[in-house]
């Protein structure tokens, strides 16, 4: 996939959430596109590019404040927000104030202040729910089966919403399992400090044959910053994933073996709530529009490997 085309006149993007694991790769790839950008949402993992930054909720004052260094914003990558299952189940109310509230005040923001910016939102295939359909498509109805996965839908129905009503620019990418160095929960996290701390046997949830879409997350990172080019027209909504379906215990062995650890793995059949069979991606429409996942299962487990047993040991 070509890198999105530098603009003359230097595009400014406020990206939300930009402490956080996909949100500082999508600040940092922006970057090295020629953007100028400004860093919102709470502060987190360190950002490697010159940048304004105001830290705190996400709120019209706080992002008003961040335009006025700025200049005219092109667009406001929103990747603030609830960012998994099981924090959602804990307190969903919490979950949907980071969800939804933070995305109608960049909702309404645009709308008065930047009304000719794009509103580039990160949801997720969570929205789909406990669908048997594989892969699935953009068409798919959303019967999202865990407040995190509600909150993405109610937050994608505001955007879409207030589009119609506002002449809004928005765009919807439901990311998949995205994975990579810096991510320090799910699956690929937990699993690792647990080989990495000698437990054995390894015991995980599910039968190991969950199917999902792991995507490395400097490939998201790209496919955001393809939508985030003013000079493209993407999709209302796009679907981010590779499109290969790998089984819970496929992506486990793998990681194991790059770790290094030899250790017996086993599933104690129970699934977790909100957890479906299946989330793989058909990605026909992303790559009409020139996205291509770049990333490797193999190399991306690797990669994570490596800086897991850094951070770790």
């Amino acid at each position: 996939m070509a890198a999105p085309p530098v603009q003359v006149d230097s595009p400014a993007a406020i990206v939300t959430g930009a402490g956080g694991f996909i949100g500082s790769y999508v600040a940092m790839a922006l970057a090295r596109y020629g953007w100028r950008v400004g860093l919102a949402g709470n502060a987190g993992r360190r950002v490697d590019c010159a940048a304004a930054a105001r830290w705190g909720e996400i709120t019209l004052d706080l992002l008003a404040n961040l335009a006025a260094e700025l200049g005219d914003i092109s667009a406001i990558v929103h990747c603030a927000g609830g960012s998994s299952v099981g924090p959602s189940l804990q307190a969903p109310a919490a979950d949907y104030h980071r969800t939804v509230t933070s995305t109608m005040h960049v909702a309404d923001f645009v709308r008065r202040n930047q009304p000719r910016a794009r509103i580039v939102f990160l949801s997720s295939a969570a929205v789909y729910g406990a669908s048997e359909q594989e892969p699935l498509s953009e068409d798919q109805p959303r019967r999202p089966i865990s407040p995190y996965g509600a909150h993405k839908a109610m937050a994608e129905d505001l955007l879409t919403h207030w589009g119609e009503q506002f002449g809004l620019d928005t765009t919807i990418i439901r990311l998949f399992s995205v994975y990579g160095e810096g991510l320090r929960k799910q699956l690929p996290w937990e699993l690792s400090q647990r080989a990495l701390a000698e437990e054995a046997p390894l015991i995980l949830f599910g039968s190991g044959a969950e199917r999902r879409d792991f995507l490395a997350v400097e490939d998201a990172a790209q496919l955001v910053a393809l939508a985030a080019d003013p000079g493209g027209r993407p999709p209302p909504v796009l679907n981010g994933g590779s499109g290969q379906a790998t089984t819970v215990r496929a992506l486990a062995t793998g990681l194991l073996s790059a770790l290094g650890v030899d250790t017996a793995l086993r599933f104690n059949g129970e699934s977790k709530s909100g957890d479906p069979a299946t989330l793989v991606a058909d990605t026909r429409r992303a790559q009409a529009f020139g996205f291509t996942a770049n990333v490797s299962l193999s190399d991306g487990l690797s990669r994570y490997a490596d800086w897991v047993k850094r951070e770790i040991t």
